[in-house]
Order: structure tokens, then C-alpha cells, then sequence
């Protein structure tokens, strides 16, 4: 059965719909048969919060009574389904008794939106539950046209025929990436390509519905839920992206800040200019890099004397191979690098079956305000859903490194703050960053997650290209010893995010971030008190 979000536990009507599957009238490009199949209305759920600590505090920056867009679902109203401000409408739902992979799932989960609240306009459904909507707009998730993969939006006309239109282009974004119970999202409500709805409702005020299904091989309606609806404040009157007014936070007093990012196959060296502009307003203290390959932690070293000199100089670990043999991961450092070579390691690749190396490398930071820290630079295998060979390997990966850390730190050379950050591909289950996490913190537990926002956003993603069927997405992550280290502060920097006047303010261009398909995330660090 699929469910939408009720947790409230008055509600006990189950409101299930049994049926023959029939064939009904062929609309869209897959020729759904409309017939009445099941539907459910689900009470009592489990929030799916994440694991990972408490201690990764999120600083919010933008003023907002919708939900923040992090994969936990207990900030949501326990008998809303949908919501709405100015820009997006946003949406959570579970299908029950299943988690999978949502953009590589092995059927398409579909959203079908009333955009205006009527039955008037769009597509009229055929089943006695939803002939009040009238479709106008459609989500796919894994959708068929693109081998179940990825996210594709549609715009439904009353006669059942569709346009396609480009998910990102219409602001989609869900969380989290990986398989999960459930899921949370948002759809731009004023996108340039979605002039062609009716006036009414998401466009401008008034009142949207929904209703989430699953789709058979076929692509014919498997299981539905009942309608949702909400009521829309005024749209934003501009068709262009939400950007905001916002300046990166001064850093914490007697913090370290750590800056972990993907620069996309060694960008700095080719567009240096971008990146002297993100780093100089960053002005970050530890730099924990992915896809840089060098030849020599030299190199690194001359670039960054070069392009963002310290009178001190920078100190660099790296591990000088190539990302097919554990490379583009290195260490940056304003503060003395120590702790001897990097713990390069191997793990188990199902997919070669042999061993294979593990992008990861780490150091121990001597002299910071925090006093010494061991810090982990990591990209863990990408693509896969749950349960794939990339997934497996991202396990085997997290174990090795987990192994790594505890034989540095049963040998008595590790302090007790240790942070380790990176690319971790989590596109399949959420299992190997619990792997990674488990017992690492100086007292046995496991690490805490830095849960940084989007700096003018109402979202955790650190990764996005336009040009991909896959919609925005958290992927970055930053985990910590608590028992040692609290986050002062933390945010994702996304130029595209913010206003004309604030990257004025901050010597950056609204496309620096086009410079790769991650966002830098940072974060403060201080000693626990």
C-alpha cells in the first residue's frame, strides 16, 4: 500500500480501497490504465529521523515554518502531508512496508498534483477517491523514460497527453538520497517552466492537492493514496531562483574551520581564479579535498602558496595517486601536519573480486585552538542503489577506514578530536556512514554529524548539475567526536543561492559554484566545555 504522512494517533480509520485492477481510459505517454486499485491512509508512523549524535546543530539562517529539507520528518505537523510558502510546495510520503532507492527504485513512484485545486482544469481522475483533483502537474520518481532512473517532472493536460520538463529546471529536490522509510520534498512554485499551469493556486494563491502512487512495470496506477490538499499563501512574483540576502558567517571565536569539498577532477587547476575567490572568503583553517589529483603533495603545496598565500604557509598531506588507485584526497592545513604517513588502506571489491584501494587519507593537526585533532579525508565509491555492488563497496570501504582510525588509535597516537569529512556517495543505503561512524569518538561512540545548511536555504544538499536527471542532493558529509568537539557553526556555501548584494559583499559571482557539482561544507569546530 502507499501512505502519506498522518501520524496522528486519533487517526484509526485506515480508509483502504479494494479492487479489481481494470483497464481504464490510456492517458500520458505511458498509457496508465486508470482503474481503482488499492489505496491507504496510513497513521502511526515511525519519523525515519536519521541517526548520528545531536550535537551536529543546524544554525538556521532563513526564517521559515515550513520544513527543513534534511530527510527527518518530525518537524512536519503529525496530520499534514503538504505545505507551501512563497516559493515551493513541499511534501513527504512512505511507501509503506518498502525502502528503496528513490531515484533508482525498481518501480517509478509517482507525485500527481492539482495545481490550482480543481477539478475544472487538467486531467480528471476516474476513481471515486480522487474525482475531485484535476491533475496539472506530475513528479516521477525513477521514471521509465529515463530507465528508472533519476526524476523527471510532467505537464498534464486534460485530454491525458504530457510534456516533459526538466526536474531541476522545476526546482524538485527530496531527501534523503539514499533508501529510506521516508521521503521529504519541494517543487518550485513559480518556475519559468511552469507558466503554462493554471493561473490559479501554486502560481499565484489559493489552494493545490495531490495524491502519490506507485506504477507497475506496466506503468499502469498499482497503489495509490487518498488526496491531500493545502492552502497556498501568494506565490513569489518572479520566475527567477530564490536567492537570498545572506553573508557567510564570521568565524567562531577560538574555532577551527573545517572545509571539506569535491572540486570535480582537479578544477582548481585549471580555474584557479574561482577557487582563490571561494577559499579566500572561506578562509578556511583545514581544507579536506576529493578529486584533486596531484602528483605530489609539493604541487599542492606551490598552488596554494601561490593563489592563497599564508606568511606561515600551508602544510599539505596527500596521497599522490590517481582516484582509480585511491588518490584525489589530500589535506590542506594552515596549522602543522604530524602523525607520520597516511593511512592509505584497502578493502574487499565484490566487482573485481580483489582488493582494491580506498580514497581516503588522514593526519593528525597539531597547534589549533582546539589543540591536536585527527582529521580523515574521504570519497567513498559512487553510483549504485541499496543492495548494488557500489553499495557493497561503500560498506567494505567505511569498514577499512573505521579499521584504519581504530588500529591509529588503539596505538595510542590519536587525540581526542577527530573529525573526518568527504564525498560518501550515499545514492544506495544509508549503512556505510553508520559503518564509518561506529566507535570512532574517543569514548567509544560513535562520531556525531555536523548538520550544515545551505547558507540562505531551507536544505541540507551539498550536490547539483543542472544537466543530470538526478535532483539536488546530500551527499557531503561531516562527521566529529562529540565527547571533544561542539559545532559553533556550519553551512554549505551555493553561490547560486544568494542575492546580487551579497556575493558583492563577499567578492564572489553568482556561477562560482558552476566551478564543480559539490558545495564546499563547513564547519566551526570548538572545544567541549
Amino acid at each position: 500500500m502507499l501512505a502519506i504522512g498522518l501520524e496522528n494517533p486519533n487517526h484509526v480509520g485506515m480508509n483502504t480501497h479494494h479492487a479489481t485492477r481494470t483497464t481504464g481510459r490510456a492517458w500520458g505517454l505511458y498509457g496508465v490504465g486508470l482503474g481503482l486499485l488499492a489505496a491507504a491512509l496510513l497513521g502511526g508512523c515511525g519519523s525515519g529521523r536519521p541517526s548520528g549524535g545531536s550535537e551536529g546543530t543546524v544554525i538556521s539562517r532563513v526564517s521559515s515554518n515550513v520544513p527543513l529539507l534534511d530527510g527527518d520528518i518530525t518537524d512536519w505537523p503529525s496530520d499534514k502531508v503538504l505545505a507551501a510558502d512563497a516559493n515551493y510546495v513541499y511534501f513527504r510520503f512512505t511507501v509503506q512496508d518498502r525502502e528503496f532507492t528513490l531515484q533508482r527504485a525498481p518501480q517509478s513512484v509517482v507525485m500527481f498534483i492539482d495545481a490550482d485545486g480543481s477539478a475544472s482544469t487538467g486531467l480528471r481522475m476516474g476513481e471515486p477517491e480522487l474525482t475531485d483533483l484535476g491533475i496539472d502537474l506530475q513528479i516521477e520518481f525513477s521514471p521509465r523514460t529515463q530507465d528508472g532512473v533519476g526524476v523527471q517532472v510532467f505537464e498534464v493536460r486534460s485530454d491525458g497527453s504530457r510534456s516533459p520538463i526538466g526536474a531541476n529546471d522545476a526546482g524538485v529536490e527530496f531527501s534523503p538520497t539514499y533508501a529510506s522509510v521516508w521521503y521529504e520534498g519541494r517543487i518550485r512554485r513559480n518556475a519559468r517552466v511552469l507558466a503554462e499551469l493554471p493561473e490559479g493556486g501554486m502560481r499565484s494563491v489559493g489552494r493545490a492537492g495531490a495524491f502519490f502512487a506507485t506504477l507497475t512495470p506496466e506503468s499502469t496506477l498499482d497503489q495509490y493514496s487518498d488526496p491531500s490538499y493545502v492552502d497556498l499563501p501568494r506565490a513569489s512574483a518572479t520566475f527567477e531562483s530564490v536567492r537570498r540576502d545572506v553573508r557567510i558567517p564570521p568565524q567562531a571565536a577560538n574555532s577551527v574551520r573545517v572545509v571539506s569539498w569535491n572540486v570535480l577532477r582537479s578544477s582548481p587547476m585549471s580555474k584557479p581564479d574561482v577557487f582563490k575567490r571561494m577559499f579566500d572568503a572561506l578562509n578556511p583553517d583545514i581544507i579536506l579535498v576529493q578529486e584533486w589529483e596531484v602528483t605530489d603533495a609539493q604541487t599542492l603545496l606551490d598552488y596554494f602558496q601561490r593563489n592563497t598565500p599564508l606568511a606561515s604557509g600551508w602544510h599539505v598531506f596527500s596521497t599522490e595517486t590517481d582516484m582509480g588507485h585511491g588518490g584525489g584526497v589530500a589535506v590542506i592545513s594552515r596549522y602543522p601536519l604530524a602523525g607520520g604517513p597516511a593511512l592509505l588502506t584497502t578493502a574487499p571489491n565484490s566487482q573485481a573480486g580483489r582488493s582494491a584501494d580506498v580514497r581516503f587519507i588522514s593526519a593528525v593537526v597539531s597547534g589549533t585552538p582546539c589543540g591536536e585533532i585527527l582529521v580523515g579525508s574521504t570519497h567513498l565509491k559512487s553510483g549504485g542503489s541499496k543492495g548494488s555492488p557500489e553499495d557493497l563497496r561503500r560498506m567494505a570501504e567505511a569498514e577499512a577506514i573505521n579499521t584504519a582510525w581504530k588500529e591509529f588509535a588503539a596505538a595510542g597516537r590519536a587525540p581526542k578530536g577527530r573529525v573526518i569529512a568527504g564525498d560518501m556517495n550515499l545514492v544506495g543505503s544509508r549503512p556505510p556512514l553508520e559503518i564509518l561512524a561506529t566507535g570512532l569518538d574517543a569514548d567509544g561512540s560513535e562520531l556525531s554529524m555536523a548538520n550544515a545548511k545551505v547558507l540562505g536555504d531551507n536544505t541540507l544538499s551539498t550536490w547539483y548539475h543542472k544537466a543530470e536527471s538526478f535532483t539536488p542532493g546530500r551527499l557531503d558529509y561531516v562527521l566529529f567526536s562529540d565527547s571533544s568537539l561542539m559545532v559553533a557553526d556550519s553551512f554549505v556555501l551555493d553561490t547560486r543561492r544568494l542575492s546580487d548584494a551579497a556575493l558583492m559583499g563577499i567578492g564572489l559571482d553568482v556561477s562560482d559554484s558552476d566551478v564543480s557539482d559539490h558545495m564546499p561544507v563547513v564547519v566551526d569546530f570548538v572545544n567541549r566545555r
